[in-house]
């Protein structure tokens, strides 16, 4: 993991080891692991979530997901072309090879952007006589 402190190490360890439980399950045990090693614990749910799935999504290299959990502790081949887990935590159907969601976002909204036309503003004469007419259908008299 690049430039990731010893803080979000910690907090990224414990929740894998968590995994599946939420970040709201997980809060104690991440901040209870953060003091036994010397670290500030997070002061919220709220926090830590946002501030841990940051450092995983600036850091590609971190393994988070339980797919590739369950294929490491299996000690399953690095050949396989898709797979079904099914675990306590989840029950997986993965194709290898499949897009990541946060590069097909990234690449989506880049897209959606260079796509969008640009208006100019418009240029307006001043109105020197500012009156509205409304006819109504309902005004209209025989």
């Amino acid at each position: 993991m690049r430039n990731v402190t010893k803080r979000y190490t910690i907090a990224i360890e414990t929740k894998k080891a968590l995994d599946p439980t939420t970040w709201t399950k997980s809060f104690p045990f991440i901040n209870d692991a953060l003091e036994k090693n010397g670290e500030k614990p997070f002061s919220s749910v709220t926090v830590m979530s946002t501030k841990i799935n940051q450092v995983i999504r600036d850091n590609p290299d971190i393994r988070f997901d339980t797919f590739t959990q369950e294929l490491e502790t299996k000690n399953f081949p690095d050949d396989w072309r898709h797979g079904w887990i099914k675990s306590k935590g989840a029950s997986i159907f993965i194709k290898k090879g499949a897009v990541n969601y946060h590069i097909f976002r990234e690449e989506l909204l880049k897209d959606i952007k260079d796509h969008a036309p640009d208006y100019r503003p418009l240029q307006r004469k001043v109105c020197d006589d500012p009156h509205l007419l409304v006819v109504e259908a309902s005004d209209i008299h025989l």
